[in-house]
This record gives C-alpha cells, sequence and structure tokens, in this order.
C-alpha cells in the first residue's frame, strides 16, 4: 500500500548523482567513504560527458541524510546530484556508447558477493592505485546461466 511504500521508500531510497571528470582518480576512495556510511552502489557507469563521468546510484537505508552528510565534506562542484529519470539518460548507449578502448585491455568483475559488501569503492581504488587505466566501468546483472557461461571462457585460466 502507499503508506508502506512512503515508508520504505524513505528507508531505503536512493541518491543518484554524476562525478565532474576531475574527480575521475578519486572515485574509488569517494565510493569506499559512500560504502562504510552504509550506501550500496545500485547502478554505476563510465561515460564521457566532457570528460570520465561516472553516473551513480546509491542506496541504503538513510541514503539522502548520509549522502549529504558526505557531499558537505567534499569540495563544492565535484559532483552533481540528478533525479533517476536524468541518471537514465546516462545508461543509454546510443546517447553515451562504451568508453572501452577494446585495445591492450583486460576485463576485472567485481563478484556479487563484493557488491553486496560495500567492496566496489576498494576495488576501483586498488585497481587505480596499480596503476591500470579504466577505461570502461558499467554495473551489470547477470542472470546464472549468463554468469556461468561468462566464467566457462575463463575455467582453466584462474
Amino acid at each position: 500500500d502507499d503508506r508502506t511504500r512512503n515508508a520504505l521508500g524513505t528507508l531505503h531510497g536512493g541518491v543518484c548523482f554524476l562525478t565532474v571528470p576531475s574527480m575521475f582518480r578519486q572515485f574509488g576512495a569517494l565510493l569506499e567513504r559512500l560504502e562504510r556510511a552504509g550506501l550500496r552502489v545500485a547502478r554505476l557507469r563510465l561515460v564521457n560527458d566532457n570528460g570520465p563521468t561516472f553516473a551513480v546510484q546509491v542506496t541504503g537505508e538513510d541514503a539522502q541524510q548520509r549522502w549529504t552528510s558526505i557531499a558537505r565534506s567534499l569540495d563544492e562542484g565535484c559532483m552533481q546530484r540528478v533525479s533517476e529519470s536524468e541518471l537514465q539518460m546516462y545508461f543509454d548507449r546510443a546517447k553515451f556508447p562504451s568508453t572501452a578502448a577494446f585495445d591492450n585491455c583486460t576485463l576485472c568483475l567485481v563478484r556479487p558477493h563484493a557488491v553486496r559488501d560495500g567492496g566496489v569503492g576498494a576495488v576501483i581504488t586498488s585497481v587505480m592505485e596499480a596503476g591500470i587505466e579504466v577505461a570502461a566501468s558499467e554495473m551489470l546483472s547477470l542472470s546464472r546461466a549468463q554468469a556461468a557461461e561468462l566464467f566457462d571462457v575463463y575455467k582453466g585460466v584462474l
């Protein structure tokens, strides 16, 4: 019913935002702060919007309040809060094609338990600190069959 929807929406709402290109190298650290505050990444995609821009939705209990607390401690203008419908535009591959170079590259998969446990930021930070260029990033949900097919390619490699 409406009452339950409103109550749960307040408790488990989400916050959508875009980073500015100058935040690219600090993005992993930003996600780590959000995850430590109890927020979880629900959607994520790297796009080229006059430079590398992350489009992100985080969710969690008291998401608005937790987000505001962290945002106040950051440099003004490093992120832009957007509505869910505005965020959706950045997931449109016709408007924002993949930023992947597909040249001398590899694939990094963040397993579901790491996402659930709030480890996305730590993975991105580790990759960037190792000097590996992040050319593309997108959060996807796969069915068990799709995941099995994807991992089948890597049997014997990992």
